[in-house]
């Protein structure tokens, strides 16, 4: 269990005090996925302590269809437009070649992302649907080698 004295001075620190992941493969994942990924930020509560904040996630689909986190941002705030610049350029560092015209990443638009998303990124494109992890996701890869 983690030490709340020692979070508790970073959360007086900075309000908006994050820590970012992303697993070491995930830049290998992503050159060989069908380039659809799906953004979110939910709420999360500590029980017996002041250090609520949001959980937010970037995942995609591997070639076996695998769901991969490729970024996950744990952000001591409120979900909003620095939220979602942390986690993109989190992801630009992770995922070098993520920022690409073939990328497509959906998200509910709210709270920032999609003007966070403009700030972060210039060739990927985003689509703002309540249902993108079921009608973005669960794609198949196009025929032919296309993407």
């Amino acid at each position: 269990m983690p030490d709340d004295r020692s979070t508790a001075a970073l959360y007086r620190w900075s309000k908006q005090a994050h820590t970012l992941v992303s697993r070491p493969t995930a830049a290998h994942q992503h050159a060989t996925s069908n380039r659809f990924s799906q953004s979110d930020f939910t709420f999360r509560r500590t029980p017996g302590s002041n250090l609520d904040g949001t959980l937010g996630v970037r995942a995609g689909l591997d070639a076996n269809r695998n769901l991969v986190d490729y970024t996950v941002s744990c952000w001591l705030g409120n979900e909003d437009k620095a939220a979602w610049v942390a986690l993109n350029n989190a992801t630009k560092v992770a995922v070098s070649d993520y920022d690409s015209l073939e990328q497509l990443d959906a998200h509910d638009g709210c709270k920032g992302a999609s003007s966070a998303h403009h700030t972060a990124f210039r060739s990927a494109k985003e689509a703002r649907d309540t249902k993108h992890r079921t009608n973005i996701l669960a794609r198949p890869k196009a025929q032919g080698g296309e993407k």
